[in-house]
């Protein structure tokens, strides 16, 4: 069995619910809270089934920007690479 199988979808949804928190959270600049974020993130990154998804941002009133995230753990597609 690999990772990914022994995670269930609710694995994932409380650590994607951690980083959210952890992310509005200002001691980003604490080392050892920065570390249990970026181990978030890895266990985001290893142990999620990424669904890849197309949205748009407003860059202005006239301009948007094509974004890429996985829809289970809001991983942008670039973190996830």
């Amino acid at each position: 069995m690999n990772s990914i199988e022994n995670c269930t979808n609710e694995d994932v949804a409380i650590m994607r619910s951690v980083k959210r928190i952890m992310n509005k959270d200002s001691c980003l600049e604490n080392s050892e809270y920065k570390q249990i974020y970026t181990l978030v993130q890895k266990y985001l990154k290893k142990n999620c089934n990424h669904n890849i998804i197309k949205d748009y941002i407003d860059i202005s009133p006239d301009e948007s920007k094509d974004i890429y995230y996985c829809s289970h753990c809001y991983l942008m597609e670039d973190e996830i690479k």
